[in-house]
């Protein structure tokens, strides 16, 4: 399994400044991502299907920086196009779809603890489960095509998930407005019960969900009952002063607050 992540730095923000956003560049960038087939993303990043790996092949990193979320739905549907056609290679056996708000610690809790290990012939798909009916026809399609799939919920809670999205953006470049992270705590909750009842009576697909807000490595699993149901109606206005918090404490540039802002505005 190989993973793909783009490593830009903060320093490269200050050459994103000259760089001029219009709907002609976006509409460029949204074909180069349409244009990338599966065996090419297989080729280059592995079984794991993400967002941020597709945005990742066809932007620089002070480009992803500024206007990864821009592209965020042309990426969402290359991955389910890449999905749909992975899910009828012969290698293919099992699928696994991960589900989780941002930052929620999918990738980095699997990494850690093992949980879903990632093997030879298993495809691995990410969501914020955003839209309900999407996932159940990505599992329903697999089923039809006679794989076995386990579908992994992962929970943290909001405020330190979002601490997370501040250090990665430090890290990484890869911003999350705060509009865009509150949403996914919200329509994850809504989701996930409704989630789990559809899948109630369906062989061939086996759900589990995990609480990682226990630190790296001590994800505990939980029933979807004991999922925690926290106060998401301020979450946008929260996670802004985090944002501020940031800033003012110098963890990160005001540089790169202004691209959470920005990104904020394009979506």
């Amino acid at each position: 399994m190989k993973f793909h992540f783009p490593q830009p730095r903060e320093l490269s923000l200050q050459f994103a400044v000259p760089f001029i956003n219009t709907e002609d560049q976006l509409q460029a960038w949204r074909k180069a991502i349409g244009d990338i087939t599966p065996d090419s993303y297989f080729e280059e990043v592995g079984n794991d299907i993400s967002f941020a790996a597709i945005r990742g092949m066809v932007l620089a990193p002070y480009q992803l920086t500024k206007y990864g979320v821009a592209l965020t739905e042309s990426a969402k549907s290359k991955a389910q196009e890449i999905y749909r056609e992975a899910i009828k290679r012969p290698e293919i056996s099992k699928v696994v779809i991960r589900i989780g708000p941002t930052a929620s610690g999918k990738t980095t809790t699997t990494r850690a603890s093992g949980i879903g290990n990632d093997s030879e012939g298993t495809l691995v798909y990410e969501d914020h489960l955003d839209s309900l009916d999407d996932v159940i026809k990505l599992v329903d399609e697999a089923r039809a095509d006679g794989l076995s799939v386990d579908v992994e919920g992962f929970y943290r809670e909001p405020h330190e998930a979002f601490n997370s999205v501040i250090e990665r953006a430090k890290e990484t470049g890869k911003i999350v407005p705060v509009d865009y992270a509150a949403e996914t705590y919200r329509t994850f909750e809504a989701n996930w019960p409704k989630l789990v009842q559809s899948f109630k009576d369906k062989r061939a697909v086996t759900v589990s969900l995990f609480d990682n807000s226990f630190g790296v490595g001590s994800a505990k699993e939980i029933s979807s009952e004991e999922l925690p149901k926290p106060n998401t109606t301020n979450l946008e206005n929260d996670f802004q002063q985090q944002l501020d918090a940031a800033r003012e404490g110098k963890v990160i540039s005001s540089t790169l607050y202004n691209q959470f802002n920005v990104q904020r505005s394009m979506r």
